[in-house]
């Protein structure tokens, strides 16, 4: 941009003095008319006037010549100057038209991402309410087989209570049969010594 701001500057510049040397040509163009109305008119006078003003229209001629030569100059450099300011603000213009496509084009990622995140952030919510369920029921569970443990060892209990009741059972069992046994062998006893 300031390139281009220095080139305009120039390009005011180079106006300026085109209408200056415009204004300057337009007033010995009014000059050398002047003086060839003044020869037309004084066609009398002296012959050594009438050289020295052909001389000075002869000067003023050239120097017009050399006015107009450089007004084209700088209508050149005007023109010049105009198209290249021209090509940096079409450079500027194509550069601003591929930023804007870069930026819709990350304006559609941004949505496109955001989309995704949204969906990320759902799933991962049901992730969450899945895991909370899943621990509810392992909550469940480690109390049903909590219980379920205390009942087994409640039962285990049990069993080594009726154990210990049927080894003293077969224990008295034993020591019954003994005693029958004893009795039996003095019954027999009796019965021979009658």
């Amino acid at each position: 941009m300031a390139r281009t701001n220095s080139l305009q500057l120039e390009m005011d510049m180079l106006r300026t003095q085109i209408l200056e040397l415009e204004m300057t040509s337009k007033e010995k163009e009014d000059g050398l008319s002047a003086l060839q109305r003044n020869l037309d008119e004084n066609e009398s006078d002296s012959k050594s006037k009438i050289e020295d003003l052909m001389q000075l229209a002869i000067s003023l001629h050239l120097e017009v010549d050399n006015l107009r030569s450089k007004k084209g100059e700088l209508e050149e450099q005007v023109v010049f100057k105009s198209n290249e300011a021209s090509a940096q603000v079409k450079g500027f213009m194509d550069q601003v038209n591929v930023l804007q496509q870069e930026l819709h084009s990350l304006s559609s990622q941004k949505s496109e991402s955001e989309s995704s995140l949204d969906k990320a952030t759902q799933e991962i919510s049901d992730f969450l309410v899945q895991i909370e369920n899943l621990k509810e029921k392992l909550e469940r569970k480690t109390m049903d087989l909590q219980r379920m443990l205390e009942e087994k060892e409640g039962l285990e209990r049990q069993v080594k209570g009726l154990d210990l009741e049927v080894g003293s059972l077969r224990s008295q069992e034993s020591e019954l049969e003994d005693q029958v046994r004893s009795k039996n062998h003095e019954a027999d006893q009796l019965r021979v010594e009658k």
